[in-house]
């Protein structure tokens, strides 16, 4: 991304008040290597 989107920016967009509510989550969650998140954030349309 060349653009450079404040985190802010990324919770209010997706509904969220705080990094809380997903990071309660995280421990259910399957974890993606940092290439392979690139490759799919690249590709999202």
């Amino acid at each position: 991304m060349n653009v450079p989107i404040k985190l802010p920016v990324l919770l209010a967009a997706a509904g969220l008040d705080s990094l809380h509510a997903l990071s309660r989550l995280l421990p259910y969650l399957q974890g993606v290597a940092a290439d392979e998140a690139r490759t799919i954030l690249r590709e999202a349309p």
